[in-house]
């Protein structure tokens, strides 16, 4: 019996449904691609896998470490020491019309409609700014132009957690546990099942979307994108 039930949205179009049962030893991800029933299943033992209603699947492997070493070790294309003095700080609000009941509107996470704080900032005050609790309103995204980093949180010492902007970022997260036990094998699940889920992507009215993702976002991306060219000519 399902207990909590969440839908994740783009606008209108529903990429999945979040459900986990009444006694909560059991969850599944549920994505709507028509005739096909693709479904993630977490289940308390720690069996997971994805499947759909014609028998394909693809167990999921929940990464296990050791230790702080070894977790530090896998993830370390996402690890380093800022170097830079002075970062860019960009303060931005979350929309309040992110959650409706019981569904998240991806397109109005983060409101860059009222983005009213973008500034150079000492390194020091930009990961004190991450390292305090966030509120439900407005968040912190701190950028470091030099080395082409998204800092998102300080792990040990001067040590970051940060997403690099080169595409090689993705790649390197396929490698690491996490990558190889969840992500590859969803990602071999959709490989297989492409011919199906081409159809289904291609009935989502994308060109909707992005100009609806342009309106919100194009000024202020324009804005942010303009202060790094600038910060990088300063150095």
């Amino acid at each position: 019996m399902v207990k909590k039930k969440l839908e994740i949205t783009i606008g209108d179009l529903t990429l999945f449904e979040i459900k986990q049962t009444k006694k909560g030893k059991e969850a599944y991800i549920i994505f709507p691609i028509p005739d096909l029933g693709t479904h993630i299943s977490l289940h308390q033992s720690g069996k997971m896998h994805i499947k759909d209603k014609y028998g394909l699947k693809e167990d999921i492997t929940e990464p296990r470490y050791e230790s702080v070493g070894e977790l530090l070790s896998d993830f370390s294309n996402f690890l380093y020491t800022p170097k830079a003095k002075e970062v860019i700080c960009v303060r931005y609000k979350m929309s309040t019309g992110v959650i409706s009941g019981k569904k998240i509107d991806l397109l109005k996470l983060f409101d860059y409609t009222h983005l009213s704080d973008i500034q150079v900032c000492e390194i020091s005050t930009a990961l004190e700014k991450l390292s305090r609790r966030q509120s439900r309103t407005e968040t912190y995204q701190i950028i470091d132009p030099l080395k082409g980093r998204i800092i998102l949180k300080p792990v040990i010492g001067n040590i970051v957690f940060a997403y690099p902007t080169d595409p090689n970022s993705v790649n390197n997260l396929f490698q690491t546990k996490l990558g190889r036990g969840l992500l590859n094998p969803i990602d071999r699940y959709f490989q297989k099942r492409s011919d199906v889920i081409d159809s289904w992507l291609s009935q989502i009215p994308t060109d909707k979307i992005a100009k609806e993702v342009d309106g919100i976002f194009e000024n202020k991306v324009k804005e942010i994108e303009e202060m790094i060219k600038n910060f990088k000519k300063s150095k």
